[in-house]
This record gives structure tokens, sequence and C-alpha cells, in this order.
């Protein structure tokens, strides 16, 4: 009995100093990432990369906010798209028809990308693109994001005022919530340790590789090409992971956008949100196996230390009141993580609701690092694949 007591106790106590060093973490990164974007004079050329497949939900208002939202520099737009018959192949050419009137200083170009590959096909569209544009930055947006009028001005901001940034990126924020499903995602994605500020400011105070978070990112041409460029990045599901590697193994930092990514995807089941962040799991197995065990034992371990600390209590477990003080406290400092991740996202962070959010979030963190145990596979737009070491691909069916 002494041993549950203890277990709890330590894992508690070890919890919220993690905790801790985290609302600390992500509370300078923001302060700092805001101030670097107020201080934002310069406002390279980009080129601003869609990759489409399939039809996801609002794409033609995702695709048309690359040309409407707010930027003070000049910018094209490549539409990038597998092939005529793909079904955003059409909506893609809707977009290209109401430029000229929404957007007449915007070049965009549809560009059918006839990619083959059997390693990751986001990467083999991007490399599809390299022939088109010279542009100094390149920003890569997933067909699920939406800029609004402080997406660019912020991801370009940190950018070009950050001392030895090579590329920048911004956290998602899932706006839809209609299913259980969706709740689930937004509440992981801004709520607990996962949530891409926390995992960031973490990562940039450690001083390791920074985290780069693949949906919405800006990187400097010359930086890609010293890194290898998008053909390097094609064998890897992570290619985020690997650019991030890189980037870090060459001096750059990868600083954050203080406004999160709109993202519209919506009306998901629970199964399908916990296989997503499965594949998030196995990549970090694979790519970065020192990172995996932090899922469970610090990502999503509230669950299981107030499940200890209950047990402990009804057991009557020696040193049981003092085990659940601490757990206690670890959880009121996890409320107030929660709570300062809302509010960076600008969402309520009314305690019960950061609660609510915090334990449904690690809950899913904790089911899909579970399933993450099993055969190093994944689905990914309908393939299948086996994720090898390093994070290497290579396609099943």
């Amino acid at each position: 009995m002494i041993a549950l007591t203890v277990l709890v106790g330590v894992w508690g106590f070890a919890c919220f100093v993690f905790t801790v060093a985290a609302i600390n973490a992500v509370r300078k990164m923001v302060r700092r990432s805001s101030a670097e974007v107020a201080n934002a004079k310069s406002w390279p050329a980009l080129a601003i990369l869609r990759p489409c497949e399939g039809l996801d939900a609002g794409l033609e208002e995702n695709l048309l906010s690359s040309l409407t939202a707010r930027y003070d520099g000049p910018r094209e737009v490549f539409l990038l798209v597998p092939a005529r018959s793909d079904p955003a192949w059409a909506i893609a050419e809707r977009v290209v028809a109401q430029a000229a009137a929404r957007a007449p200083g915007v070049k965009v170009q549809l560009v059918e990308t006839a990619i083959q590959t059997r390693a990751n096909r986001k990467v083999a569209q991007l490399l599809a693109a390299a022939p088109y544009g010279d542009a100094p930055v390149i920003v890569v947006a997933d067909s699920d994001i939406r800029f609004d009028e402080r997406t660019l001005p912020s991801l370009i901001g940190v950018l070009e005022v950050h001392p030895r940034a090579g590329a920048s990126s911004a956290p998602y924020m899932e706006v839809l919530k209609e299913t259980a499903g969706d709740r689930a995602s937004a509440a992981l994605l801004s709520s607990t340790p996962h949530a891409f500020y926390c995992l960031t400011a973490l990562a940039e105070r450690s001083g390791g590789a920074h985290v780069l978070c693949g949906a919405l990112i800006a990187i400097k041409r010359a930086v890609l090409d010293e890194v290898g460029g998008f053909a390097s990045l094609e064998p890897f599901l992570g290619e985020d992971f690997e650019l991030a590697r890189r980037l870090h193994e060459n001096g750059y930092t990868i600083p954050t956008s203080p406004a999160p990514a709109p993202v519209f995807d919506h009306g998901r089941t629970v199964s399908s949100v916990v296989r997503r962040f499965a594949r998030w799991c196995t990549v970090t197995r694979q790519q970065r196996p020192h990172l995996f065990a932090t899922y469970t034992l610090l990502l999503g371990c509230m669950p299981p230390i107030l499940c200890g600390a209950a047990v402990a209590l009804t057991l009557h477990a020696p040193y049981a009141p003092l085990a659940a003080l601490i757990v206690t406290v670890a959880l009121a400092v996890r409320i107030a993580l929660a709570a300062t991740l809302r509010r960076c996202y600008g969402l309520s962070a009314n305690p019960l609701r950061a609660l609510f959010a915090l334990l449904v979030g690690e809950t899913v963190i904790l089911l899909a690092a579970t399933l993450a145990l099993g055969r190093p596979e994944v689905e990914w737009r309908g393939r299948r694949y086996h994720v090898g070491p390093g994070g290497l691909l290579s396609r099943i069916n």
C-alpha cells in the first residue's frame, strides 16, 4: 500500500514542478512574441503554398483567405492540387476566378502537381511548386487553415525580428466544435500541456530543438535550401519534426506567432480524433523516442494521478492524505496552466471549463499514446504507411 502512496505523491510532485515551469515558459514566450510583432517593420515578399487534396471543410473560404487577409508586403499564392480529378481542383478554380475581384494585387496560380510519391504527399506537393516564384520567404499552410487579420503579420513579424530565426510557426486553434470529437480535439489543443503554445515554450526553455507547428509555417528560402530543401523532407512522416531538428542543428531558432491559426475542420468522431493524435504519438515515438514517455508521465498525467490518489484514500493507505494534498496542489496549478493557455487562444479561462477541458484532453493523450505502442503503422488520407526509425515512411497499400 505504501508503494502506491509514494508513487502518487512523487508523480504528483513531478507534475506540479513541470506545470509551474510550463506556466512560466508560456507567459514569457507569449509576452516576448507579442512585443516582437509590435516592433516588426519589415514585410518581405511571400510565396504562400496551399497544398490541397480531397474536400476539406470550408476549403474555398480557407484558400480565399490566403489572398484577402491583411499583409503589408507583396505576396503570391500557389494552390497545389494533385490532379484535375481531385475534388479540390474545382474549388481552387473558383478561388482563382474570384482573385481579380477579391484581391486584385495578389497573383494566384493553380498548379496540378501530378505527384506519384509513396512517401509524404504534402511535401511532394510543396516540392512540385519549387519552380514557381522566388520570394525570399515561403509560407506553407494546410488546407484547413483560414487566415485572419493577425495571421500573416504575426507569423512574419516574429520571423523578421527574432534573432537567428530560420522559420516561424503558429499554433492552430480549432474553431468549430460541433461533435464530441471536435470538442475533445479542441480541448487537447487548447487546455493541456500538448497545446502547441506549451510545447513550443518548453522546447525553447530547454535549449533543445524547437517545436515547429507544421500546419502553418514561414521559412526563409535561403535557410530551407541550406537544410536540404523540400526534396530531402519527402521521406518523413513528421516533416516538421525533421525540419525543426535540422534548423536547430544549424543554429537557427523557430519563434512562435502570438496569433493562433484558425482551423475549420469539424464533424469528427472521438475515435477518429484519437487515431489522429495516435499518429502524432507514433511520429514522436519514431523520430524523437526520448520524448515518447512524456505523453504518459507529464503531458497526460493528471487522470491517472487522480485515480491513484482516489484508490489510496479509499484503501486507507499509509500517508494517503499527504499524497492527496500533493495531488490537489498539482491539480490546482494544472488548472492555472489550462487557463493560461486558453487565454492565449482567446478562450474562456473559467476554472471549471479549464478543468473539464484539461481532463478530457489529457484522457485523449493517454488513449492516443496507448494506441501508438502498437506496430508503427498509420493511416493518412486513406493510405496506410509503416513508420520506420527516424520517421521514414514506406507505403503499405
